[in-house]
């Protein structure tokens, strides 16, 4: 499996072999999934290592987003913002929304704020907001008083 992810050209076959080794709660598998998080710059492959992740157990999620979060790249961060807009699970949801407000230069704040304010799912709009309030970012500040105002 390794060498799947790791060697092969076809992305379709990495992003099944990362797929794959979600089903598996074994720390050989949460390792394989770290290195395609450090090495692969495949938006979707980086999403569906994330999602793996979180099927093992929700410290290596946070392990995942936070390495998602440390690349700081268009595609990491597309991968953070479809976790956080889409994964079934609530918690990896919250985790992929604070690991967005930990990118550098404050690359997910926006997208954060729009969760707050216009996300058709109220819990998720209750985790942006939780979120922005232990923020620093001045813009998430802002957009948290225009919320409470119902300025949105």
């Amino acid at each position: 499996m390794d060498r799947v992810l790791e060697s092969s050209s076809s992305e379709k076959l990495r992003r099944k072999a990362a797929d794959v080794l979600g089903r598996f709660d074994d720390r050989r598998a949460v390792n394989l999934l770290l290195r395609v998080l450090e090495r692969d710059d495949s938006e979707k492959i980086l999403r569906d290592a994330g999602e793996s992740l979180s099927r093992i157990n929700l410290d290596s999620a946070r392990t995942a987003l936070e390495r998602l979060a440390e690349k700081a790249s268009s595609e990491a961060t597309a991968a953070l913002r479809r976790i956080a807009d889409e994964d079934p699970n609530e918690r990896v949801r919250k985790e992929a929304v604070e690991a967005l407000l930990e990118l550098p230069d404050g690359l997910g704040t926006e997208f954060v704020i729009e969760i707050a304010r216009t996300h058709p799912d109220a819990s998720l709009r209750r985790i942006a907001i939780k979120a922005l309030g232990d923020c620093d970012d001045p813009r998430a500040q802002r957009a948290l008083i225009e919320i409470v105002r119902g300025q949105r």
